[in-house]
């Protein structure tokens, strides 16, 4: 009897935790799609491509990552008329190994997010601050030219 019940605890706490996924942007794809649609704790890999949109993240503990393949980078670009390239919100948010170009306002904005990282970006041609984090603490930024 003592077997089934801690049987059935140790069950009960697996099927309790959440399991992080890995949600995958190839080019041609929406990176915006694939944020909307993942949860807290999730990754984003993006392909190397060019990606022509603006990226809002408002969960907690995402990250995106870009694949470096054969000195090919994943492209975040503003087209020269979009406002910012990523604003996060959710604390935990790490965004490494994007070049992102092209935006009137900032290339990657966090508000009020603590925790964060950023690295290994290219931010260029930003019409205010490439990388501009704002009221959040423990923000690590490293490996970035802006």
């Amino acid at each position: 009897m003592k077997t089934v019940q801690l049987l059935l605890m140790v069950f009960g706490l697996w099927a309790g935790v959440s399991m992080a996924a890995t949600h995958i942007v190839k080019p041609g794809r929406s990176i915006q799609k694939a944020i909307q649609k993942a949860s807290a704790g999730d990754t984003i890999e993006v392909y190397p491509g060019e990606y022509k949109e603006s990226l809002v993240v408002d969960k907690p503990n995402i990250k995106l990552k870009g694949r470096i393949e054969n000195g090919a980078w994943p492209i975040l670009t503003g087209e020269g008329k979009r406002n910012d390239g990523v604003i996060a919100s959710g604390s935990g948010f790490h965004i490494e190994n994007f070049y992102i170009q092209r935006y009137k306002g900032n290339g990657v904005m966090t508000q009020g997010a603590d925790n964060v990282v950023i690295r290994k970006l290219i931010v260029a041609e930003t019409g205010i601050y490439g990388i501009y984090p704002t009221r959040g603490k423990h923000i690590l930024v490293e490996d970035t030219v802006s």
